[in-house]
């Protein structure tokens, strides 16, 4: 994203906010990976913040999704100094499988637990995430041990970190490698997901396990995702999905705002899935990963109630789901 484009992207939110008389924003950095546009981040954080001094918000958060391998001690202060509060950070596994998934193979697993000790010293929180997959599932409850062994010598990582285990969600570009690493075998994979979520409780980590919030940004009223040209979504899936881009931010707000809610209408959901006890978890299936099934297009039911209810049992009898 530009300067240029950014800085009308605030603007854009300013004229929204004003609009519905929203007082309280929530604004998520994430790529690609966000922190290679570092500066346009801080330019995005000064204007935000701008609109609070301003009076026209009673609270900001900000977040950033990122890979870890480029942060630094002083870009972590800098964003702690104009209100980051919350970083997801991923790793993919322990370091061999971690080093050799990354571009490049470079070997950043060490670079990035750098970045977490130094971030939660500076009481930014932490979502911990690892993408799993059946090359990588076996290796979670040694990756809570790497963390434990972090943890004696950092007395805030656990408190301000929250491990969080995501099923791998196929995209357009992963669908070959899902063949081979994913279909078929979610339900051993998730399973082992539960059994992990629930040493790392033993060990008394906290966990952010997506179990039960379950919902879009598609789904939610005042979400919207600005791409980098300025296109504006409501599914992280569709981006750059042109049959599903809801306008720009340089189109007229009544045009895009009757656009969002045309979208998240399009449910998937029949008969069937209203008698379903599984039904208020998964609304029907996942939209984006439904339309890869049928050429790009939204509106077709994907049912996943063998997987949801064999893992919500287990995670329940687990105690994995208990605060």
């Amino acid at each position: 994203m530009s300067c240029e484009t950014l800085e009308a992207g605030v603007q854009w939110c300013a004229q929204f906010l004003e609009k519905e008389n929203i007082k309280n924003l929530e604004i998520v950095f994430f790529g690609g990976e966000p922190v290679l546009n570092h500066e346009v981040i801080v330019q995005a954080m000064v204007g935000f913040n701008r609109l609070k001094k301003q009076g026209m918000l009673d609270s900001l958060r900000y977040q950033l999704v990122t890979n870890g391998s480029l942060l630094s001690p002083g870009k972590i202060k800098v964003l702690k100094a104009l209100g980051l509060q919350e970083m997801q950070v991923t790793i993919d596994g322990l370091p061999h499988t971690h080093n050799r998934r990354r571009v490049g193979g470079q070997g950043t697993w060490g670079k990035i637990w750098e970045s977490i000790l130094y971030t939660v010293e500076e009481n930014i929180r932490i979502a911990l995430n690892c993408v799993v997959d059946s090359e990588n599932c076996h290796e979670l409850k040694d990756l809570i041990d790497a963390a434990e062994c972090f943890s004696v010598s950092s007395q805030k990582l656990k408190q301000n970190t929250w491990i969080l285990f995501s099923l791998l969600i196929p995209t357009t570009y992963t669908l070959q490698r899902c063949e081979t690493v994913l279909f078929s075998k979610e339900k051993e994979i998730l399973s082992t997901i539960i059994d992990a979520y629930a040493y790392a409780k033993q060990l008394s980590w906290r966990t952010a396990t997506w179990l039960l919030y379950h919902y879009s940004a598609r789904e939610a009223k005042y979400s919207y995702i600005i791409a980098p040209e300025g296109d504006i979504y409501k599914c992280y899936g569709a981006i750059g999905n042109k049959r599903y881009c809801i306008g720009n931010i340089a189109d007229d707000l009544e045009a895009v705002k009757k656009k969002a809610l045309e979208f998240s209408d399009m449910q998937p959901w029949d008969e069937a899935c209203l008698k379903c006890n599984i039904f208020p978890i998964c609304r029907g299936g996942c939209q984006h990963i439904s339309s890869l099934l049928h050429q790009g297009e939204y509106g077709h039911k994907l049912c996943e109630k063998g997987l949801w209810e064999s893992a919500l049992k287990k995670a329940l009898a687990l105690g994995v789901l208990n605060p």
